[in-house]
């Protein structure tokens, strides 16, 4: 989305239970927020790349749904920052995350993966049954989240 007569200001939403979150940048970005529910580790495995499906089922059994949603969030992130949304197939490219870094890779023509360029990755720990992240042209992050509550905002309407 962009705002009318202000090219200068890229933004974009994302929503999930009690949680609404924006992002602001002056490039293209992505943000997502996901609600840590029960999962369905067949759907992980029809629409996540291999390499996905493996790091979220490695190392200890009680993380798996953590690692389901961080995956899940850095996707969803990159389709938005990307303008596609999920109308790109999710297993068309990977996320591949490091205990250093995050990057994407996009399946090209022999089903082999190259990395993606300018596609940085933040992920924001706030509310212990949420996963958030946001995706960004620039590697230029706020530290920190911005909480409004909603009579805040409603009030000066």
């Amino acid at each position: 989305p962009f705002i009318k007569d202000l090219n200068n200001i890229c933004f974009n939403i994302s929503h999930s239970k009690e949680w609404v979150v924006c992002a602001f940048h002056y490039l293209s970005l992505g943000i997502d927020i996901e609600y840590i529910g029960t999962i369905n580790l067949k759907l992980a495995k029809r629409f996540f790349t291999q390499e996905e499906f493996n790091y979220i089922q490695q190392g200890e059994a009680n993380k798996i749904i953590d690692r389901f949603y961080e995956i899940w969030t850095l996707k969803e992130s990159y389709l938005k920052k990307i303008g596609v949304g999920i109308t790109k197939g999710l297993n068309t490219f990977t996320i591949r995350k490091t205990d250093k870094s995050i990057c994407v890779l996009n399946c090209e023509e022999g089903n082999h993966f190259v990395k993606v360029n300018d596609v940085y990755f933040k992920q924001f720990d706030f509310d212990e049954n949420y996963k958030l992240a946001v995706c960004a042209q620039k590697n230029d992050f706020c530290d920190e989240i911005i909480v409004h509550k909603i009579n805040d905002i409603i009030k000066d309407i």
